[in-house]
């Protein structure tokens, strides 16, 4: 019971609500920047294709092999220009080098392509320097080939997580190769029993890997952080949809974006979610207003993503090549005369309204993506948060017209 004067007590009461709401606002509005529309520009010069891979040099990103229509993989490569977003043929890898499911990456002005399939895994590394226009091959992978592996790269180190060998077991190995030395080492495994198919990118001298399925089809949901100091890995977040195959991970700004895919459901994704290190939350960005896709090319520059080729839910293989600028906004509600919430932050109840007649759907999660709560009703609900424990959650809402997820602040007094 407040032992303080009633007007002075009301008071403080008051200055504190004012205080959370302005302390919760501003992370809101800090993570609130607005978000640009993809856009369609030039297509991919060569043939639809899917399961390729790229690397990007400067102000240029190198995009090249995968499998074309007719089932045939590829080894040819192009050059697109960050800076009038064009296209243009550089030197193909070498005869008998075609492949898919090739893992990719630059360092010092040079490019990378390592592994992949062509009728087996392959072992091999190919290096592409920029300047001759020209490949040579480098020191390959001890043992076994790899395809579908994902790959990251801190400082002179790429590091190699998972795959197959071209049969139904997937690899939870790593390893690593020294690019100033052109040596390979095996690192401590991966947690997970496999993780073919997986998205890896990283970022301030950690690795992250998300997605990922094993040999037995359990797909993968978490967000692993590698630290290669003590070659270890631990559970950073867990991501609030469905788990995924074929997608991208791209670290932009201080983020980690993620972009398509194909969950265990046979659904394809053109939705787009960032992960933000500021806050540890996930959030949702604008969607492509197109198809979903899988395995397509995923590259960015400072601040803008861009995907081209990939395969869409028909099988039809694909050269269109979509851009988006400063991706990590949030998106908005479709229709905000749809559903509604008020008041956020929240301090004990929160209502929810919809203005038509459909079943609305809606589930809290917390920052580990952990489901808090699950509802549904039709026009209005009134929940009660006097349970649920201070912090940021997402919202998730939908009915017939409109799905989509929002940030709401849980503010006790």
């Amino acid at each position: 019971m407040c032992k303080i004067k009633k007007p002075i007590c009301r008071y403080y009461i008051t200055m504190r609500m004012k205080t959370l709401v302005t302390f919760y606002s501003a992370i809101l509005l800090s993570i609130n920047a607005t978000a640009q529309n993809w856009q369609q520009i030039a297509n991919f010069p060569s043939t639809e294709r899917d399961d390729g891979t790229n690397f990007v040099i400067g102000n240029y990103a190198y995009c090249g092999t995968g499998l074309q229509v007719g089932w045939s993989t590829t080894r040819d490569f192009y050059r697109f220009n960050f800076n009038d977003d064009s296209w243009d043929t550089i030197a193909a890898m070498p005869v008998g080098a075609e492949r898919q499911y090739a893992c990719a990456f630059s360092y010092n002005g040079l490019g990378y392509v390592f592994g992949g399939y062509n009728s087996y895994s392959l072992n091999d590394l190919w290096q592409y320097n920029p300047q001759s226009n020209s490949w040579i091959q480098k020191t390959s992978k001890p043992g076994l080939g790899l395809s579908g592996e994902a790959c990251f790269v801190i400082n002179d180190k790429v590091f190699f997580v998972g795959g197959n060998n071209g049969g139904s077991s997937i690899y939870n190995t790593v390893w690593q190769y020294d690019i100033t030395n052109d040596a390979w080492l095996q690192k401590n495994n991966f947690p997970l029993s496999g993780s073919w198919r997986a998205s890896a990118t990283a970022i301030n001298n950690k690795g992250y890997l998300l997605f990922g399925r094993d040999s037995i089809g359990n797909y993968n949901k978490q967000l692993y952080e590698y630290n290669p100091q003590t070659d270890t890995w631990i559970v950073l977040s867990v991501f609030p949809t469905q788990a995924r195959i074929y997608s991208s991970l791209k670290a932009i700004k201080n983020t980690l974006v993620v972009f398509a895919g194909v969950d265990s459901l046979n659904n394809y994704y053109n939705n787009l979610w960032y992960f933000s290190f500021y806050d540890s939350l996930w959030y949702q960005g604008n969607a492509l207003t197109a198809v979903g896709r899988k395995g397509g090319m995923c590259f960015n520059s400072t601040n803008d993503l861009y995907y081209t080729t990939g395969i869409d839910h028909q099988d039809n293989r694909l050269k269109e090549t979509w851009k988006i600028s400063n991706p990590v906004g949030v998106a908005e509600i479709e229709n905000e005369n749809t559903i509604s919430f008020f008041p956020n932050p929240c301090v004990d109840k929160l209502s929810i309204n919809s203005n038509g007649n459909e079943i609305v759907e809606i589930e809290l999660l917390d920052i580990t993506g952990n489901t808090v709560l699950q509802k549904k009703f039709t026009k209005n609900l009134i929940l009660d948060f006097n349970e649920v424990a201070n912090g940021i959650y997402l919202l998730k809402m939908k009915n017939k017209f409109t799905s989509t997820v929002k940030k709401i602040v849980v503010a006790h007094l």
